[in-house]
């Protein structure tokens, strides 16, 4: 490939009427401009199934050149990768896609090495279970843009980011997006938002401004549509499509059971990998909420039950009908809808003509098949459940509810404190005569001359009854008193 382009000299206006476009800003008029970005496509370019900017994650060297990485250890339908193509300025580019399939197979089974690499040699480890367990889910194609907000009116999906579809702005967010019904906005560390099928529910539309916008707890972002939130629409002539009236930004949501351990935006990407639950954008950053997809607990890993040991005609439930003269308990094979039948028979005779009763006379339970003797449990208890198996056919077991004791409900916290609070206790009070100084009387107060004893200089009276009047020249016939009183301040006055 060529080397990169730069993503703000070679970006391109939307095709979309913006009212009041000259008041805005510069990094506001960025917003609505779209970059040369590179589009994986199916082969007509009917549907896009991911995108990214040149240059947005180093891919290996071929032939020399960069190569760009737009996706990396995505689960992706074999449908959507068999004639995949990639575009970029409408023009077809080299892809090349590494494949990684995980197959089951018989243990005795032999693969051609040139096809295939077996890493299973001597069973399947833990870890390679729970690698084919996280392919349940799986890369889906970008939703319809023919559909409102985008109305692109163009024949193929690989071209409607001249309405702002998969079109990537200069700082590499997505202007706006859709994902197909049951799918959610998902990211990798190397890989921009694309689309992820989780069997999500209905899409639900939320107003929001241009900011910060998440979708309300429990559901996972499938869309938006004009992230910068100036609102906009078609234009009247050479329109491509485009709302027919103002739109600004739009939040689309899908409620889903799968999220955990959610985040605050935080980065451009889902960093390991995740679902997209928030957004936040100011022009120049872009950043995910992601949160975290929760793995299913199990998988059918064949078309066929059973396949080592499937059920024999027998096998199923058996309700008591009754009992003989003796006292003897018997049972019949039933139907129990709530629980299912093993062989997933659909002929309902097969459930009704096995039954199960016991011979008090041979000491042993006996099963019968359309009136015949199929096979016997030799016991003496009166019911087949406590009977030692070891040396019969047969055995047979309660039907019990599978309850999940480990699953309790957290219990709310209580309102109350865990300890009864106690009515404050009053302290004793007594009453004290002040400490007074001596030089505190009245008398020294009014007279401080008198006062007889010496103050230190760091008591805070000291100067009250030291201070004398300056020296004076010549020195008054009747000595000047010590000390600073109310009589001697009004008399300096």
């Amino acid at each position: 490939m060529h080397e990169n382009p730069d993503p703000n000299a070679d970006a391109q206006g939307l095709n979309l009427s913006i009212p009041g476009f000259a008041s805005l800003s510069v990094k506001e008029k960025a917003g609505y401009t779209r970059a040369p970005g590179i589009h994986v496509t199916t082969y007509d370019a009917s549907k896009v199934l991911f995108a990214c900017l040149p240059g947005h994650a180093e891919g290996p060297m071929l032939d020399g050149n960069r190569s760009t990485l737009c996706a990396e250890n995505i689960a992706v339908k074999a449908s959507d990768l068999s004639q995949s193509t990639s575009l970029f300025a409408d023009h077809f580019q080299t892809l090349i896609i590494q494949k990684s399939c995980p197959v089951l197979m018989e243990a005795t089974g032999h693969v051609d090495p040139s096809i295939a690499v077996n890493t299973a040699q001597g069973g399947m480890t833990m870890q390679q279970l729970s690698q084919i367990l996280r392919l349940a889910y799986h890369a889906t194609q970008f939703g319809d843009p023919h559909l409102p907000p985008f109305n692109y009116t163009g024949p193929t999906s690989a071209f409607a980011e001249v309405v702002g579809f998969i079109s990537l702005q200069p700082n590499g967010a997505p202007w706006g997006l859709t994902c197909p019904p049951g799918a959610v906005v998902a990211s990798g560390s190397s890989t921009m938002p694309y689309c992820l099928f989780v069997d999500a529910s209905e899409e639900k539309v939320f107003y929001a401004f241009s900011g910060s916008m998440s979708c309300p707890d429990g559901t996972a972002v499938s869309g938006w549509y004009n992230l910068p939130g100036t609102p906009v629409k078609g234009l009247e002539k050479g329109s491509y499509g485009g709302p027919q009236n103002k739109t600004g930004l739009r939040l689309f949501c899908r409620s889903t059971a799968l999220l955990s351990s959610c985040q605050n935006p935080t980065a451009s990407s889902c960093q390991g990998g995740g679902i997209v639950a928030s957004v936040a954008f100011d022009s120049n950053q872009f950043k995910l909420g992601c949160c975290k997809l929760q793995r299913r607990m199990g998988m059918a890993l064949t078309s066929t039950p059973r396949r080592h040991r499937t059920y024999q005609d027998f096998e199923g439930y058996y309700c008591p009908s009754g009992m003989d003269t003796t006292g003897a308990p018997s049972y019949v094979k039933t139907f129990i809808p709530s629980l299912g039948n093993p062989q997933l028979l659909n002929n309902s005779l097969a459930t009704e003509n096995w039954t199960l009763s016991w011979d008090p006379f041979l000491t042993r339970w006996d099963l019968f098949g359309q009136g015949k003797l199929v096979a016997s449990l030799p016991g003496e208890d009166e019911s087949p459940v406590a009977v030692n198996a070891s040396r019969g056919n047969f055995s047979a077991t309660f039907i019990e509810l599978l309850t999940a004791a480990y699953v309790t409900e957290p219990k709310p916290k209580s309102p109350f404190p865990s300890r009864k609070p106690k009515p404050p206790v009053l302290q004793a009070f007594s009453a004290k005569a002040a400490d007074y100084k001596e030089y505190c009387d009245p008398f020294y107060l009014q007279n401080p001359y008198a006062f007889p004893k010496s103050i230190p200089p760091e008591d805070p009276c000291y100067h009250t009854f030291t201070a004398k009047v300056a020296d004076l020249d010549p020195s008054p016939k009747k000595p000047l008193l010590k000390g600073i009183t109310e009589q001697a301040g009004h008399a300096s006055g």
